[in-house]
């Protein structure tokens, strides 16, 4: 099984990040289909979730499931003749979002309507689709993802925007760092935007960037500053490149959580 299927008619990917691996594996077996043997090297994390798992149907029956986790990201990747509707039962009994495929995702992206102001509400799949985009990255689909991303950067919900400007520094994409520095960060007062908040999504815009182009750490704008300070700011700055970078060593950064929920999880609206 490829780890990431090209498109055809009868693919689909759905998101199933808030599920357990087990319901997951259940709910796909209910489907008659059968769990193939592991990989010797696939990688299982604190709660037992694999980084990659697959099904099969039966003699006579094309359809295969592949399980994938990634930055606390994970999906499934379907193919085959009775993909739509597998796709529909399992979109109902997970609650999963069905996101078609990185194409699909690109033309939803490109077709939402473009709101003005900030409010978020009802608008959470495009962020989700990015999100999902952004884990499957691949030379297979880099052109789509990225086409993705910088339409995220412009986008009128901040959680799209603000996961955009984070996925040029984790995906090291050096030609979009100079639009990472242009994300508008949300403003204090939002729910769920707290003056720390956009504290740190400065920092880290900076740091997306940095990382994106393969900068040392910044120690921020401005000439003249005190040299300790300057200091300060770096230390912080290497921190998030940590982070960005996937380096265990930014794990207990205090920007952590917040790139965590951008880039995998449910930030608030």
């Amino acid at each position: 099984m490829q780890d990431y299927p090209m498109r055809t008619d009868n693919h689909r990917i759905l998101t199933v990040s808030g599920h357990s691996f087990i319901d997951t594996a259940v709910a796909i077996e209910e489907q008659g289909l059968v769990r193939d043997p592991d990989r010797g090297s696939v990688e299982v994390d604190a709660s037992g979730r694999p980084s990659f798992a697959s099904w099969s149907g039966g003699e006579g029956d094309d359809l295969e499931i592949d399980f994938h986790s990634k930055d606390n990201v994970s999906w499934l990747a379907l193919r085959g003749e009775r993909v739509a509707g597998v796709a529909e039962t399992l979109a109902s009994r997970l609650g999963a979002i069905d996101v078609g495929s990185v194409e699909d995702a690109f033309v939803a992206a490109m077709e939402r309507p473009r709101r003005s102001g900030t409010s978020t509400r009802g608008n959470s799949s495009g962020w989700h689709i990015l999100q999902t985009a952004v884990a499957c990255y691949s030379d297979a689909n880099s052109t789509l993802v990225r086409s993705l991303i910088r339409a995220g950067l412009s986008d009128p919900d901040w959680r799209v925007r603000m996961t955009a400007m984070l996925a040029i520094g984790r995906l090291g994409l050096a030609d979009l760092a100079p639009l990472a520095m242009k994300a508008e960060v949300p403003q204090v007062g939002r729910k769920a935007v707290s003056q720390q908040d956009r504290r740190l999504l400065m920092a880290l815009r900076q740091a997306a960037h940095d990382v994106g182009l393969g900068l040392p750490p910044s120690s921020g704008p401005g000439d003249g500053k005190d040299e300790a300070v300057a200091a300060l700011r770096r230390s912080f700055q290497a921190e998030l490149h940590y982070l960005l970078s996937g380096d265990p060593r930014g794990n207990h950064s205090v920007a952590a959580p917040l790139v965590a929920k951008l880039m995998s999880g449910h930030a608030q609206e």
